[in-house]
């Protein structure tokens, strides 16, 4: 497939990544994506539609870059719909990541709250000494909830500086291993 990118031999290059897709199932629209960028670097404006269209109705369309190749189509009505129903798969799976984050952002404002807390009392020490003992002695205990993947902890940058951090762990983490 890569030899024919070279001599811009566009057909061949579409029928190889094809062929492709046949031998390896598990890639197919992946393969169908290069079907359709050859194809429009070839100007077949029915094929290059028409490969593009199995890959926006497949599992990778969120992921599908279509480049620059594609832009001589951009007036076409068909290319639109299409386009217009990537931007929908996209703006999906983006909604699907920020509901899937609330849960980590509930907890992060809740740890930021209790962090505040204890630094506005850091104001209320009345000498130098006073105020190392509360640093040292008085920073928020977290526990974060066992049902949740989360994991929080004080960094140290320096000998005097730390700051806390909650890290949100895939589901299914097993630090053991």
């Amino acid at each position: 497939m890569g030899i024919n990118i070279g001599r811009q031999d566009w057909k061949a290059a579409m029928h190889w990544a094809l062929k492709a897709a046949e031998a390896d199932p598990a890639e197919k629209y992946w393969r169908y994506l290069n079907a359709a960028d050859f194809a429009s670097r070839d100007g077949n404006r029915e094929a290059a539609i028409r490969y593009a269209a199995l890959v926006v109705d497949s599992d990778i369309a969120a992921n599908a870059r279509f480049g620059p190749s594609f832009a001589w189509l951009q007036d076409d009505p068909a290319w639109q719909q299409l386009m217009h129903k990537v931007a929908g798969i996209r703006e999906a799976a983006r909604q699907a990541k920020i509901k899937a984050s609330l849960v980590f952002r509930d907890e992060q404002k809740m740890r930021e709250a209790e962090t505040a807390a204890f630094m506005a009392s850091l104001a209320e020490a009345r000498s130098a000494q006073d105020l190392y003992r509360k640093i040292r002695q008085g920073r928020p205990v977290h526990q974060y909830p066992k049902g949740r993947h989360f994991v929080y902890a004080w960094a140290k940058l320096a000998d005097t500086l730390e700051f806390p951090y909650l890290v949100q762990l895939p589901p299914g983490f097993d630090g053991t291993n």
